[in-house]
């Protein structure tokens, strides 16, 4: 007897290789193993070429038809990095799409003002989806409040056609009431980065061991650089001063944590693009050659996938963090951090996580080393350290709700199933 596959439509950005995205789809797909033999993956991406990189197994990526269409208009209007798509990706995503039989709009930042621009392209596939008649759930996103009439309209309209809306922060279910999304079923819960099992690797365990001997098993700090990062501060200069005044900030922080704690410093990269000034590994070689004092400061500067960081954050006496999911890796592993913030979304982690407000500073206070550094010499402090850590309660109840995107998608699952008699 022949048998039916479900077909999951996962709509992912792959701008870039962000371990942060990467973590989403390994925790979610990780976790609907149990209907994997009927279960069937497709990416869409508007990089596959990207995305491939990703190394998601079973899961077929291909390239995203909608882009394809309009790849020469948003270069035009928007600057978007857009990778080139060939025909055959046109015509086979499009199949792809027609066929299906659930559609999940992915990347949890893909309705903030960050992406504004490019997100019109995803809420229009979401519209199309319904137009076909296929079920559509918008999946661990974080909302923002619309900077324009325009987008407020779109976003109301398209959102209120979906059947499944889950929301990663509390912000965002205000926002949703705000903005008068009240059609679809809509939950509040947290990342699926919480429940992202780490993967021990030999390489970074022995790149920890070896720092930790060489420096008398002084503490371990790890350091999550943003290449982009910098461009959201104050300052009114071009943005290519802005990536070099990151450089050396970030390398003086290093050089005075070196120089007040004696701690060993690993650098962690987080996310990869094929554009070098996008790229965080590219960015932090740079930090490190702009450094004096060398000697304890190293960098895992070979490809790792995000269950391998997160075991690599596991291992450290203290993280700090300019990107997201560092920060949750930090939290869900009971390691201290502290993050630099430049839209909001760590404060609010760190507030519902009650957690000091000192532990999350905006991106302009990078200027006040002394405060960091003294920051960090508290947290480094043994007696003081558990104040600094997720309790277990928070740590369960953030679990839990992380998870129960997984128990959401699997209900409409099993629905769309028995309705179409799939299974």
């Amino acid at each position: 007897m022949h048998q039916h596959f479900f077909k999951i439509l996962i709509i992912a950005a792959c701008h870039s290789v962000s371990k942060g995205e990467e973590s989403i789809l390994r925790a979610t797909i990780d976790n609907l193993k149990a209907e994997k033999s009927l279960v069937r993956f497709i990416m869409f991406s508007s990089c596959p070429q990207v995305a491939k990189d990703f190394n998601l197994k079973n899961v077929e990526i291909t390239g995203n038809f909608l882009v394809y269409f309009m790849t020469r208009w948003m270069r035009r209007h928007f600057g978007l990095p857009i990778l080139d798509l060939k025909k055959e990706h046109f015509t086979g995503s499009m199949k792809e799409f027609i066929s299906c039989d659930l559609v999940i709009l992915n990347s949890g930042d893909i309705l903030t003002e960050v992406f504004r621009r490019s997100s019109y392209v995803y809420l229009a596939l979401l519209m199309l989806a319904k137009l076909l008649h296929k079920p559509v759930v918008v999946y661990a996103q974080t909302l923002d409040l619309p900077s324009s009439l325009v987008r407020r309209i779109f976003l109301r309209v398209v959102l209120n056609m979906v059947d499944l809306i889950t929301f990663r922060d509390e912000i965002s279910i205000f926002n949703a009431e705000h903005i008068g999304i009240r059609r679809p079923c809509i939950h509040l819960t947290a990342d699926p980065a919480f429940f992202l099992t780490p993967k021990r690797s030999g390489a970074i365990e022995n790149a920890i061991t070896k720092l930790k001997r060489a420096n008398s098993d002084k503490p371990l700090v790890g350091i999550c650089p943003s290449s982009t990062i910098f461009s959201h501060t104050s300052q009114n200069i071009s943005t290519s001063e802005r990536y070099r005044r990151g450089i050396k900030q970030l390398a003086d922080l290093v050089e005075s944590i070196r120089n007040e704690t004696e701690a060993s410093i690993i650098l962690i990269p987080h996310a990869y693009s094929y554009k070098p000034q996008e790229d965080d590994r590219v960015f932090t070689r740079i930090v490190w050659s702009k450094l004096k004092r060398k000697r304890h400061v190293n960098i895992l500067n070979d490809v790792y996938d995000s269950k391998e960081l997160k075991f690599a954050i596991s291992k450290l006496d203290l993280l700090i963090t300019f990107r997201m999911h560092p920060l949750i890796h930090a939290l869900s592993t009971g390691v201290p951090c502290i993050s630099f913030d430049y839209s909001g979304k760590m404060h609010q982690l760190m507030k519902y996580s009650h957690l000091p407000d000192a532990l999350t500073m905006y991106i302009d206070e990078l200027f006040v080393r002394s405060k960091i550094v003294y920051l960090i010499k508290m947290i480094l402090d043994t007696e003081g350290s558990n104040r600094y850590r997720l309790n277990n309660g928070e740590l369960c109840k953030y679990t839990e709700r992380a998870l129960s995107n997984i128990i959401c998608l699997k209900e409409l699952i099993v629905q769309k199933c028995e309705s179409q008699r799939k299974f």
